[in-house]
């Protein structure tokens, strides 16, 4: 699993590979997936679970914290209803996130955009573009290196597709999801 990783993706650690596994390291590797995030979510948390860890270190990164309620009966949603009641942030649903971190709505979507595999590179470039947040027209053509006439032929098709919608004033944006 490492090799794929490291063939498509990072690997971070405090300690040389093929150094074994410990469970008293899992406090640092909390630390760095914590400071390596924006917020965290705890979806679900006994009163003693690594996830309690990952939230306080959040906490003192000054990341932003996020807890998915559960059944006041059950052990397993101890830890995250006390984060609740702590103050960490109410996670009902994704827009939630977004509420509090405006700027991964567009990132998100975004990415989802780039997946659909009917775009084309051009067409992915310009979600990229609106993934900042909405752009008026003469902005979006500016930034874009394009006419008004291509960028409405642009923008049109993507509209057409369900990946960006026209807003009042002329300007376009990835639709909140």
């Amino acid at each position: 699993m490492a090799r794929r990783i490291v063939e498509h993706g990072a690997i971070y650690s405090e300690y040389w590979p093929g150094a074994p596994t410990n469970p008293s390291n899992f406090p640092e590797r909390n630390r760095i997936i914590s400071g390596m995030s924006e917020g965290v979510v705890v979806v679900e948390a006994g009163l003693k679970s690594g996830a309690l860890i990952t939230a306080q270190c959040a906490l003192e990164q000054g990341r932003e914290l996020f807890a998915v309620p559960g059944s006041p009966s059950s052990a397993k949603s101890a830890g995250t209803n006390n984060l609740i009641k702590q103050g960490a942030r109410l996670l009902t649903s994704a827009q939630d996130v977004f509420d509090e971190i405006p700027r991964l709505a567009g990132a998100i979507t975004a990415n989802r955009a780039k997946a659909k595999p009917d775009l084309t590179e051009k067409e992915r470039s310009l979600v990229d573009l609106l993934s900042g947040g909405p752009l008026q027209l003469d902005q979006f053509c500016r930034q874009a290196g394009l006419s008004v006439a291509e960028s409405l032929e642009y923008l049109l098709a993507l509209e057409l597709k369900g990946i960006v919608e026209e807003l009042p004033g002329k300007r376009f944006a990835l639709p909140d999801r």
